[in-house]
């Protein structure tokens, strides 16, 4: 009897990644969380930098650049129609959902959609732990 072995292959992809974060609190709550995935180098971006810059920088290391929960950021649906070169908006996020009740961010998709600005989406789970 022949006995056969068995060899498992796991693959994993690796894609290099960033947040970028302007979190402004005073005078008014200024909240933006920008991720850049696919970067093909370090993306240099001093703290609480103007979020525009983040979109460019990230765009410019060769990354796929995503609004992150808008609904948890507080953000107006002005504020994220204003930014330009965003190729997706992340609609659903989990640790939002459960720490504040803001993990929904589905409607704004739906009002850009409405202002003629079409955007993939994305939904995940933030675990930062």
């Amino acid at each position: 009897m022949k006995k056969h072995l068995t060899i498992r292959l796991t693959l994993v992809l690796l894609l290099g990644g960033v947040e970028l974060h302007n979190n402004g609190f005073s005078p008014v709550r200024r909240c933006y969380h920008i991720t850049g995935i696919g970067i093909e180098k370090p993306v240099e971006m001093e703290p609480n930098g103007d979020p525009q810059e983040m979109v460019r920088r990230i765009r410019e290391c060769g990354g796929f650049v995503t609004l992150a929960h808008p609904a948890w950021s507080l953000m107006t649906y002005e504020e994220v129609d204003a930014l330009e070169g965003l190729d997706a908006i992340e609609i659903w996020n989990g640790v939002s959902g459960v720490y504040s009740g803001r993990g929904d961010s589905s409607a704004y998709i739906d009002v850009l959609a409405a202002r003629g600005k079409l955007l993939p989406f994305t939904a995940v789970d933030d675990t930062h732990y």
